[in-house]
């Protein structure tokens, strides 16, 4: 029969065990993290390239902007060179 002398060294024997394969796990978990995170981008590569996104997206939107505003003035040539067509005979280009 065991003692409870020999349970506590079991006992030690069974935790230096575990911790240890804890460890070993642990480094594990590590290297595989560092080798998935190595093709990340650092921050600053990261901010560069969010910079030039952002630069772009700004110039699209001003771009948009600036368009929607000429929709109108178009839309308003167009009526006028249709009622100036009705009175003036000039062959259209499509013809």
């Amino acid at each position: 029969m065991l003692t409870k002398s020999d349970l506590q060294q079991i006992g030690k024997l069974v935790k230096a065990i575990l911790n240890a394969e804890l460890f070993d796990f642990r480094g594990e978990v590590k290297k595989i993290v560092k080798e998935q995170i190595k093709h990340l981008p650092t921050k600053d590569e990261f901010y560069t390239k969010m910079d030039k996104v952002i630069t772009e997206l700004q110039k699209v939107r001003e771009e948009q902007t600036i368009q929607s505003g000429w929709k109108d003035e178009i839309a308003d040539l167009d009526n006028r060179v249709k009622k100036i067509e009705k009175h003036v005979p000039i062959s259209s280009p499509s013809s």
